[in-house]
């Protein structure tokens, strides 16, 4: 497969050792269920994990790394500003 090979709607961007796709903004959103502008805004508030290849400009993430991040994310609508540190 070529590292922009374009699959279904999707552009995938190559794939890891062990046969795995790596996941493009538009997947990683889909998961995360926001749109591609707020996780490339995340992305460049440091708030996504680095990408774990990148191809020319374009960054790709793992399924396994994307579910950590998202595993430790907080919820939608969370507003971790607010909360009270522990007494």
């Amino acid at each position: 497969m070529r590292h922009d090979q374009t699959v279904g709607k999707r552009q995938t961007c190559g794939a890891a050792p062990d046969g795995a796709a790596f996941l493009s903004y538009a997947d990683v959103a889909a998961l995360a269920g926001v749109s591609e502008a707020t996780l490339r805004k995340y992305a460049s508030q440091g708030r996504l994990p680095p990408p774990d290849v990148r191809v020319g400009r374009t960054p790709g993430w793992t399924e396994a790394s994307i579910r950590r991040w998202l595993s430790a994310r907080p919820g939608a609508g969370a507003r971790t500003d607010l909360r009270r540190a522990p007494t």
